[in-house]
């Protein structure tokens, strides 16, 4: 097997090297040059020096607020980003899942749930303390109409929920959407049952001075975001969440005039490592790059044995993970890295978590949990050792500020 990977070439690995770039989070690699280059968009910062405090923007809901039938998976959330931060806000995204091609795309959407089923989840992201929560909730209820559940009910659920919400987040700012339109008439007609509840609740909560906006998604009986944008009839197209982020904005712009923003309170989430090794690790103190969740590919060029420079690893799904030197342009001395894992490719990262110099192998899981195997550095191929779970902060990305162009409402 030594034999089989010592020396390889570079031109062995260009069949990976043509199609997949050698990064690690935050920067890229010319092979040609052999030159690090930062990769972090550059962007005009007068706008976001203008805003006293950055926005921790919880997306909640179901399948709508996760952004199912949308091309991309980002639905609404992503638009409404783009359109936050190209008017100056510093914005992060938060919730308990992840869903899209969008490099922060933290959400609490849960395809199927009803308001009662969504409350549990709500509990659940309190402790990521949002002052900014944007929730559509209440299309499961129309279509389930579920005995114990009915839609002449739904508003006292939601006022549960936004009980919860004030209680947990101090200071939290609301926006609370309407049910949209569906296809199917009996869906749309118990909406309508629905809608004047939520109304109501925001007009009654505005006049106790709670931050609440209502962000109405079904004004009419031929609303602005129809039946004509929907899928598959109950999901928006990309041309309907558009329509939906245009509604957001002109809500949070709503809340925005009337002083209902603040800061956002400290996370009360727990950021620890639950180690199992005598190695002790401060979760406080593990910094993640802001592209670091951002899709990579099974080769990523890693800094893993000092005086090297920097080595190509390769993480092969259910087999092995090797690592190649990269001397004088060509990848070569190829070796087979002792890492006991069964972590897809997908799932992998390289990052110098304890401050050696060497980077570390990460292994991500479900809620952004990240596995970690220190680098003891050494021999060549060098030794990795399991030291647990870590729970870390984790940060909106700065990449490029873009104007999502988005439709105006007549």
């Amino acid at each position: 097997m030594a034999s089989h990977i010592a020396f390889l070439s570079l031109a062995f690995l260009s069949s990976f090297v043509s199609s997949i770039p050698l990064s690690t989070p935050g920067s890229i690699i010319d092979t040609r040059e052999n030159v690090q280059v930062d990769s972090r968009f550059n962007y005009p910062l007068d706008k976001r020096q203008n805003k006293a405090f950055p926005l921790r923007v919880l997306p909640l809901g179901a399948s709508i607020t996760y952004g199912v039938a949308s091309s991309d998976g980002n639905g609404y959330r992503k638009a409404l980003r783009d359109q936050l931060r190209f008017e100056g806000w510093e914005v992060n995204m938060v919730g308990n899942e992840q869903g899209g091609t969008m490099r922060d795309n933290d959400v609490s959407g849960y395809p199927g749930f009803r308001v009662d089923e969504i409350i549990k989840k709500a509990e659940m992201v309190v402790g990521r303390q949002p002052n900014l929560i944007a929730i559509n909730a209440g299309t499961n209820d129309a279509t389930q109409n579920k005995t114990g559940f009915e839609v002449e009910t739904t508003g006292k659920r939601m006022d549960q929920m936004l009980d919860l919400l004030y209680e947990k987040i101090p200071g939290v700012t609301i926006l609370l959407s309407t049910v949209l339109q569906a296809k199917s008439d009996d869906t749309t007609r118990r909406a309508k049952v629905i809608n004047p509840q939520y109304r109501d609740i925001v007009e009654r909560r505005r006049k106790q001075n709670q931050r609440i906006v209502l962000a109405e998604m079904f004004e009419s009986d031929k609303p602005w975001l129809s039946k004509n944008d929907l899928s598959d009839g109950v999901h928006p197209t990309d041309d309907g969440y558009k329509k939906m982020a245009a509604i957001w904005w002109n809500a949070f712009q709503e809340a925005d005039k009337a002083g209902m923003l603040q800061p956002p309170n400290k996370a009360t989430t727990v950021n620890r490592c639950e180690n199992n090794k005598a190695t002790k690790l401060d979760a406080n103190k593990i910094t993640i790059p802001g592209n670091f969740y951002e899709p990579v590919q099974s080769v990523q060029s890693t800094e893993v044995s000092k005086n090297e420079g920097r080595e190509a690893v390769w993480a092969k799904d259910g087999e092995a993970f090797y690592i190649y030197k990269l001397v004088n342009n060509n990848y070569a001395d190829g070796a087979r890295v002792d890492i006991k894992t069964n972590c897809w490719a997908k799932d992998v990262r390289w990052l110098d978590v304890n401050g050696d110099g060497l980077d570390d192998f990460v292994c991500l899981s479900s809620g952004r949990t990240l596995n970690i195997q220190l680098n003891k550095g050494g021999e060549y191929p060098p030794k990795f050792e399991d030291v647990g779970k870590c729970t870390v902060p984790h940060g909106g990305d700065d990449g490029e500020i873009v104007d999502p162009k988005l439709p105006k409402k007549p």
